[in-house]
């Protein structure tokens, strides 16, 4: 028995995707710059608001069970990181108003973190591979936050990746 599939009023369906605000980790080095020009384009596109974080890692000895007893050094330490973000995207390329975000901790948990308070529609990273063989094409910490991310995940690859 032939079938003919005919098109409902000859029209193509297309999925609307909307993208408003777009959340970009940076770790300063050449694959977080690409990162970066993929989200200035991504943000072009779809006329969205950009957030920038950056992750100072903490030592996971002592200070993670007792506090913080330094929070005024913390406080600092956010402050000059917000202006080496702010050159740093600048230096990419950045020539819109972003909000910059540095925080202290995991870099994946904070990063997810901060996806979810900016209400982000998209998390723009790039991999390492900086982390043995496992993690040769993606790094750790963008395979964790694309495990844990709740909004979608756009993974741009190191130089000369494929």
């Amino acid at each position: 028995m032939k079938v003919n599939a005919i098109p409902v009023a000859g029209r193509r369906h297309r999925a609307r995707v909307t993208i408003e605000n777009i959340l970009v980790a940076v770790d300063f080095s050449d694959s977080s710059k690409a990162a970066l020009r993929h989200a200035t384009q991504l943000a072009d596109a779809f006329d969205a608001a950009v957030t920038i974080v950056n992750v100072i890692e903490v030592n996971n000895g002592w200070l993670n069970y007792g506090g913080d007893p330094f929070p005024v050094l913390d406080e600092e330490a956010r402050e000059n990181r917000k202006r080496t973000l702010q050159r740093f995207a600048r230096e990419c390329g950045a020539l819109r108003s972003w909000r910059y975000i540095a925080r202290l901790g995991k870099p994946a948990e904070e990063i997810v973190e901060a996806a979810r308070e900016v209400n982000a529609d998209i998390v723009v990273i790039a991999t390492r591979g900086l982390s043995g063989l496992k993690h040769a094409m993606i790094g750790s910490t963008t395979e964790e936050v694309v495990r844990m991310a709740r909004c979608p995940v756009w993974v741009v690859p190191m130089k000369g990746a494929l």
